[in-house]
């Protein structure tokens, strides 16, 4: 409630600052930030689960589920975070191949 549109701009600028030290830091260094992060989130699941039921008048209990719920998805990306190979991609052209090459994005 205290927060505005120009923290909101803030906020992303800031990401958008970060992502090229993200982009470059190691996979495993990432997924072990992320996995870091999912550790936090599950050891201050009660705590964030009161927020969300002050915030969205939500039962405690369904507050719960959604903490788990969510730092299930970070726990998946720590996972995806190793998995750095790319695909390759069938190519009509003789001596020619395409790929695909997964790195982070998005802020």
């Amino acid at each position: 409630p205290d927060s505005d549109a120009a923290d909101a701009r803030a906020a992303t600028d800031a990401a958008a600052r970060a992502l090229p030290a993200w982009r470059a830091t190691p996979a495993r260094e990432r997924a072990a930030i992320l996995r870091a992060w999912h550790a936090a989130i599950v050891a201050h699941t009660d705590d964030l689960a009161r927020l969300i039921s002050r915030e969205q008048g939500k039962p405690l209990a369904e507050a719960r589920g959604e903490v788990a719920y969510g730092a299930s998805y970070v726990l998946w990306f720590a996972e995806e975070a190793t998995r750095t190979y790319g695909d390759l991609i069938p190519q009509q052209q003789h001596g020619k191949r395409l790929s695909a090459v997964k790195e982070p994005i998005g802020i």
